[in-house]
């Protein structure tokens, strides 16, 4: 078995969508794959898309100013 390491960045938020680049490394630090992942928040009574809760939404934006700025 190989301890895996996952680097997570929010790239953008749009709505009710949020965009995430993942980047995957083993032990040594090699990397081994990169992937781009779009997810949506929907209404689970209405099933359309929503906004995130303001807490998440606050959080979610930290985030992402902070991936912003080790760019």
């Amino acid at each position: 078995d190989e301890e895996l390491f996952i680097d997570t960045s929010v790239t953008a938020m749009k709505g009710a969508k949020i965009f995430l680049k993942y980047k995957l490394f083993n032990e040594e630090q090699i990397l081994i794959n990169k992937a781009t992942i779009t997810l949506a928040f929907v209404n689970m009574h209405s099933k359309k898309p929503c906004k995130p809760s303001g807490f998440i939404q606050e959080l979610l934006q930290q985030k992402l100013q902070e991936d912003l700025q080790t760019v």
